[in-house]
């Protein structure tokens, strides 16, 4: 550790930072093929990752691939990590040729192995050689995928097929969202480990959390900014143990972290999540964390920032989000799927399409825009949507069978399935896409070429899905409600997404909730309040038939009606 890097030069020694000697000894631990790492700022993972590359230089060589998010990070840890380490560490000085041609800013060639730096940007430097370790740093600060190359994260591991079992890969970074890369990484760990420690009075272990941060209230007249100075400058915060109420001291903290250990949540040891917070760290105290957060109180930003840097979890700001007990709770007694409501003016039927399987939903639609789900499910193919859609699937309270009086249908995947099919129902079939832009408007047409009498609609989905979300929460408890069984599945999928902060273009967009959930009968209903839209329905107080192939699916020009509801 040298002088120009640290207050403590010298040797490294585990005992400051004890929770980093399981994160190290898990890279050479049998079996377990990928480290992840959810960090916080000034906890020492970078002094971590450099001891790591030192054993694997003089105990366990492979060429090895370092991966930053830009190129002038890369050469900061060229420069101010990996050049240091070789040149002040003894051991390791043995290693590095006096060559100038193996010692370039992107290649350090060693006696025992070489050590490539890459970046996030440029795939090339990720894609040209086998690799036995890889380490990616940073993640959530690489660059947004595009799509034109795979990842970067993907292009390293593939780096690694040569050497089998034998390879290594780590992933850490301070984590932003819930679906930003680390946690996505860390969501599909097969085994979680936490840093337990002990409590000074009772001895019970216990994973160190900001809910058991305690620290004075607010004095009469007090501001926040000064109640954070006086519990900062007086040292006023203390860790309560969840078990007994011991209120600990920021040293009793500070030794119970030193007895600490890890334990894992006992899943199979191959990808293993570690999780560390700025709570453990011995460089900041708890009431300098509880000034901090007292200071972000108001500020998305700032909130942000404590939760990802010093709490090292994903920060979502919620501003609309359901629950898949909300869903369930509205389902209808005494109304079985597949039957059509009295109330009802009509049905529509709307359709997520996906690769092998057709995803659809048929909802009964009345006047001031209440609505019943009729049906959810599955659809193997267009043979099989048709008679679902138009085939008189739906029994009337007569008992009478109908169809659906017209469809919403994604146009995104099987384009030329879904503008035959479109075709074939002339204006009761509409394929729709979802546009990007937050502030289009709401809906947009187009007619599609060889594809005669199809005009497709380009929807404002944020707008559709705070319609939806609106409906749903309505406090009109029959408003929007579902037939008496629905599915555990379509119930989660219509909590998938929920609305969220995004501090890049301080806006609130809609994002999963989870990376990679199914959102297709949340898509599906989204289509449905389109439908509805179109037919003027929220405007309808008198429960009049729905004419089929009327509304917005015949013309090519904006209506006023739009206006009402904009």
């Amino acid at each position: 550790m040298p002088r120009s890097m640290t207050a403590s030069p010298g040797p490294w020694k585990n005992e400051r930072t004890p929770y980093l000697a399981g994160i190290m000894d898990a890279v050479a631990e049998d079996g377990i093929e990928q480290v992840i790492f959810l960090k916080a700022v000034q906890v020492g993972f970078s002094e971590a990752l450099r001891n790591v590359l030192g054993y694997w230089i003089d105990h366990d060589p492979g060429p090895c691939l370092m991966v930053m998010p830009s190129e002038q990070s890369a050469k900061e840890l060229v420069d101010e990590r990996i050049r240091p380490l070789l040149d002040d560490t003894p051991r390791l000085k043995g290693y590095v040729s006096g060559s100038k041609g193996d010692n370039k800013v992107h290649h350090t060639r060693l006696s025992s192995m070489s050590v490539f730096i890459g970046w996030a940007g440029s795939p090339q430097a990720l894609a040209s050689r086998p690799i036995r370790y890889v380490v990616f740093d940073e993640v959530d600060k690489y660059p947004t995928f595009r799509g034109k190359e795979a990842d970067p994260i993907s292009l390293g591991l593939k780096r690694l097929t040569t050497y089998g079992t034998r390879a290594k890969a780590v992933i850490g970074s301070t984590p932003t969202t819930r679906v930003g890369a680390v946690w996505t990484a860390w969501e599909r760990c097969t085994q979680r480990r936490h840093f337990m420690v002990p409590c000074p009075k009772c001895g019970d272990r216990q994973a160190l959390k900001w809910s058991q941060v305690k620290f004075p209230e607010r004095e009469p007249g007090e501001t926040q900014q000064d109640r954070a100075e006086r519990i900062e400058s007086g040292g006023l915060a203390r860790y309560e143990c969840e078990h007994c109420g011991e209120a600990w001291t920021n040293t009793q903290k500070n030794k119970a972290v030193r007895d600490g250990v890890w334990q894992g949540d006992g899943g199979a040891p191959r990808r293993v999540g570690f999780h560390i917070n700025s709570i453990y760290s011995p460089w900041v105290s708890l009431s300098a964390l509880a000034g901090e957060w007292l200071r972000a109180q108001g500020d998305p930003a700032s909130l942000m920032d404590f939760a990802n840097s010093r709490l090292a979890e994903p920060f979502e700001e919620q501003a609309s989000s359901t629950k898949p007990d909300t869903i369930a709770a509205k389902a209808t007694p005494d109304a079985p799927a597949w039957v059509r409501p009295e109330w009802a003016a009509g049905l529509f039927g709307s359709v997520d399409v996906q690769k092998h399987v057709l995803y659809y939903t048929v909802r009964a639609w009345g006047a001031g825009g209440r609505s019943q789900l009729v049906a959810a499910g599955q659809a193997a193919g267009f043979a099989e949507l048709d008679q679902i859609m138009f085939g008189g699937r739906v029994a009337s309270a007569t008992g009478e069978a109908t169809g659906c009086d017209c469809v919403a249908i994604d146009a995104r995947y099987r384009k030329d399935e879904v503008m035959s099919w479109a075709v074939k129902y002339n204006g009761r079939v509409i394929p729709v896409m979802g546009s990007a832009h937050a502030n289009s408007a709401p809906i947009t047409q187009t007619q599609v070429r060889g594809y005669p009498g199809v005009v497709q609609r380009t929807l404002n989905t944020g707008f559709f899905k705070d319609f939806l979300h609106g409906l749903i929460h309505a406090d009109d408890a029959t408003q929007w409600t579902v037939h008496d069984s629905p599915s555990p599945d379509y119930c989660k999928q219509m909590a998938s997404e929920h609305k969220v902060h995004d501090p890049r273009t301080q806006s609130y967009v809609w994002e999963p909730i989870s990376k990679g959930a199914d959102n297709h009968w949340w898509d599906t209903e989204v289509y449905q309040v389109f439908l509805a839209q179109s037919y003027n329905l929220f405007q309808l107080t008198d429960p009049e038939p729905i004419a089929v192939g009327g509304g917005v699916a015949n013309t090519n020009e904006p209506e006023n009606r739009w206006l009402s509801w904009r």
